[in-house]
């Protein structure tokens, strides 16, 4: 995914959810970059919610919290339903199509043949 396509879903989520703002009140800052990146992780690679851990340092409630109001988000955003395993799927869908039109290169050649490379 390319980082302009990144920042243009992060820009509509953090709109739209204002709990991927950073609060100052809050005694351990949680980046809004943790959580959305915590939440790429799951959805990108099927790493459970405790996995993130290690990398991310939020810790699980955080993460499966943050999960459900980022594609809720997406879906609101760029679909328009409200049910959590149907958000899940349909931010699935909907990232998955923003990135290839973000990775579709219009003017490349298409070739009629390919030889497979000798084992």
């Amino acid at each position: 995914m390319g980082r302009s396509l990144f920042f243009r879903i992060v820009k509509k989520v953090v709109a739209r959810d204002n709990y991927f703002v950073q609060r100052t009140e809050e005694i351990v800052w949680v980046d809004w970059v943790q959580k959305i990146t915590a939440v790429f992780r799951m959805l990108a690679h099927g790493c459970p919610a405790d996995a993130t851990n290690k990398y991310i340092k939020i810790g699980e409630s955080t993460t499966i919290e943050s999960l459900k109001r980022f594609c809720r988000a997406v879906v609101e955003e760029f679909a328009g339903s409200t049910h959590f395993w149907y958000d899940i799927m349909n931010t699935c869908i909907i990232m998955h199509n923003m990135i290839i039109a973000d990775e579709l290169d219009v003017d490349a050649s298409i070739e009629d043949h390919m030889e497979a490379p000798t084992p």
